[in-house]
């Protein structure tokens, strides 16, 4: 018998606010997040201009917060993060949707643009499967770089593809919110946009 798998974007879908953002935030304070942002802000708009990908950019701002901090500072604040504000930012209509898809005994993914160390925790509590971008790291240091395409658009296709079988699934329900999500829309025959 062909199970169902049901595919969970992050932020927007199943949060209602983006949560690099929130984590920044979290740990730098608003003050420097929009200064960081602000010093970086030539890389936005070469990324507006197409000059360069969003995963580059994405590397840049990354390297400007995180780079020299060690895995277990990132992991202990991804813990406080969740604990302190995460389920505050879960968006209920969507986290029913997901208890559902668990009733049912489907086998369910958050598959993720935003960074594992800070989505975890979430995936963790929901008892469901994680795919999201990767930090790069040198002997448990963050270089700055990341360790895996940024998990956008047909990335999330191609790394689910890597953890399982599409073809084994007789149903793929898939919950989006942006442009990111067209490939695991199109993969489903169960297809969510913005239905939160």
């Amino acid at each position: 018998m062909k199970k169902t798998l049901a595919i969970f974007d992050f932020d927007g879908t199943l949060t209602t606010k983006d949560t690099m953002f929130e984590f920044i935030k979290f740990t730098h304070g608003s003050t420097k997040m929009y200064v960081g942002f602000l010093l970086r802000s030539f890389y936005v708009k070469l990324y507006f201009l197409k000059i360069i990908s969003n995963e580059k950019l994405k590397e840049i701002m990354m390297a400007y917060f995180f780079e020299g901090k060690t895995k277990e500072w990132l992991d202990t604040q991804s813990e406080l993060f969740f604990k302190e504000k995460g389920l505050e930012m879960m968006r209920k209509e969507a986290v029913d949707k997901l208890i559902w898809h668990q009733k049912e005994n489907h086998e369910i993914y958050i598959v993720s643009a935003s960074i594992s160390i800070w989505v975890k925790p979430f995936a963790e509590y929901y008892g469901v499967k994680l795919i999201a971008t990767e930090f790069e790291f040198e002997n448990s240091v963050f270089k700055g770089k990341l360790k895996t395409r940024n998990c956008y658009g047909e990335e999330k296709v191609h790394r689910l593809s890597e953890e399982v079988d599409l073809n084994s699934f007789k149903d793929i329900y898939a919950y989006g919110d942006s442009s990111g999500d067209k490939g695991i829309l199109r993969i489903a025959n169960h297809k969510f946009f913005k239905s939160f």
